[in-house]
C-alpha cells in the first residue's frame, strides 16, 4: 500500500502494488484484492483486480488521526499488507464566528472566526482569505488571512460606526458558500 495522509471526509487515493518475494513489481499478478480499515466508517472502493501489479482505490476516511489500511487477495489471504493512513480534518466547508456584543458605534470588539470541515472537525488545514463585511455603509470590506499556523482559528477585530441594527458577515472568498452573517448588532 502506498499512502500516507488523507483528509477526512474527502476521497484519497490508495495505490496498492503487487511485489514478488524480492520486493519488485510482481507485473503479472492480477489478483483481486480487497482494502479495509481500522476505521470502520471509512467509505472504501468495492473490490476489484490489479492490472500489471498495480491498482488504485478510493478511501474516504471518517475520522481524524492514524487509521490503518488492509489489503489482502481475495483468492490467498497470505498475500496482504497494511500502512498507516494519517487523517487529517478536511478543507473548510463552514465558518463559525464568536457573537458580536451591543456596542457604542466606533467601539473595536473582538471575534473567533473558526472554519471547521465538513465533519464537523476544525479544519486545521485552513489557509486563505475570509471576506468581513457589514450592513454599515461606513464600514468597507476587510480581507482576512488565515495562514496554516492559524490552524483554523483566528481572533479578528471588528469596529461598527453607524447607529441602530447592523450585521456583518464572514464570506470565504474561495469557498463563499462558507459564509455566516450576525445580525442585530446595535
Amino acid at each position: 500500500l502506498t499512502t500516507s495522509t488523507g483528509y477526512a471526509g474527502n476521497s484519497n487515493p490508495v495505490t496498492i502494488t503487487a511485489k514478488d518475494a524480492y520486493g519488485n513489481l510482481a507485473t503479472s499478478y492480477s489478483g483481486v484484492v480487497h482494502l479495509s480499515s481500522s476505521d470502520s466508517a471509512t467509505l472504501i472502493s468495492p473490490d476489484a483486480a490489479l492490472q500489471n501489479g498495480v491498482g488504485t482505490f478510493a478511501v474516504t476516511p471518517m475520522v481524524v488521526g492514524p487509521q490503518t489500511l488492509s489489503a489482502a487477495s481475495v483468492n490467498d489471504v497470505t498475500i496482504n499488507g497494511s500502512a498507516t493512513l494519517n487523517v487529517t480534518p478536511g478543507q473548510g466547508s463552514r465558518i463559525v464566528a464568536t457573537a458580536l456584543r451591543a456596542t457604542t458605534a466606533g467601539q473595536v470588539q473582538s471575534t473567533t472566526l473558526t472554519v471547521y470541515d465538513s465533519l464537523g472537525n476544525v479544519s486545521t488545514v485552513f489557509t486563505g482569505y475570509v471576506a468581513v463585511t457589514s450592513s454599515d455603509a461606513r464600514v468597507g470590506t476587510q480581507y482576512v488571512y488565515f495562514s496554516a499556523a492559524d490552524a483554523g482559528v483566528k481572533t479578528i477585530s471588528v469596529a461598527l460606526y453607524t447607529s441602530g441594527s447592523q450585521s456583518v458577515t464572514f464570506t470565504g472568498y474561495s469557498n463563499p458558500s462558507m459564509t455566516t452573517t450576525q445580525v442585530g448588532i446595535q
